[in-house]
């Protein structure tokens, strides 16, 4: 199996899906106690291991122990993502500037489609609410620099897609 992986085989990736997505999947339904974002976390998970599976070294552990990593890393930066409100609830009082719906030239739908949740709440709160970074800091917690980061990613994956 593990050289159909590393030869990127379909075949071989499905195999691996079909051997551990049930055993991550109950692992993630006892960390986030919903069956939905359960399932939305394992898609992101083996995602990941696909991408990076080249990064993968059986000289210093079981791919199982690697892939759990991944699902669980995955799983804890999903709880931790700020809670905001989703980009339609964005009102005219919270921006100082001249107000145009973002639906209106489509910008909602394609943040939505196009970031994760993390991304698309820092959008929102940055761009749309107009906090500034060290606002987002001292509200949610976060350090500066991944507020940052967060921003910087997701306009990178805005202007990728336009």
């Amino acid at each position: 199996m593990l050289k159909r992986l590393q030869t990127n085989t379909h075949e071989g990736f499905q195999e691996l899906y079909d051997r551990f997505a049930p055993t991550f999947l109950r692992f993630l339904i006892s960390i986030v106690h919903n069956e939905e974002q359960a399932e939305d976390i394992l898609q992101d998970s083996f995602l990941k291991i696909w991408l990076h599976l080249d990064h993968f070294d059986p000289d210093k552990g079981r791919l199982y122990t690697w892939m759990l990593t991944i699902v669980r890393n995955t799983a804890f930066r999903t709880l931790q993502a700020p809670v905001c409100c989703p980009l339609e609830e964005s009102t005219p009082e919270a921006m100082p500037f001249i107000y145009l719906p973002i639906d209106l030239i489509g910008l909602a739908s394609l943040v939505e489609l196009t970031l994760n949740t993390t991304e698309q709440c820092m959008i929102d709160l940055v761009y749309f609410q107009g906090y500034t970074f060290q606002q987002v800091s001292d509200e949610f917690g976060y350090p500066l620099g991944s507020v940052k980061t967060w921003v910087r990613r997701a306009l990178q994956k805005l202007r990728d897609n336009v």
